[in-house]
């Protein structure tokens, strides 16, 4: 991995989760980005996949990804 001492895969998620609430995404949206369940209560009862929510999300996502790589 170049001069990076040490990566994971986990470190992309935690680099996803961590720019995806640097763009406002909604909390539960951003978990089930990263297919997470929601947890407690909330997961019980909120059944509902945020599909358009996601799509949306990712989409922003990838922009500033190829804003930063480009």
């Amino acid at each position: 991995m170049g001069d990076i001492p040490h990566f994971t895969v986990h470190d992309l998620r935690r680099t996803c989760r961590s720019l995806l609430a640097a763009q406002a995404t909604p909390g539960h949206v951003a978990e089930r980005c990263l297919n997470h369940k929601l947890k407690g209560v909330e997961g019980i009862y909120d059944r509902y996949d945020y599909l358009e929510e996601r799509r949306e999300a990712l989409i922003l996502l990838s922009q500033k990804v190829v804003n930063i790589v480009m």
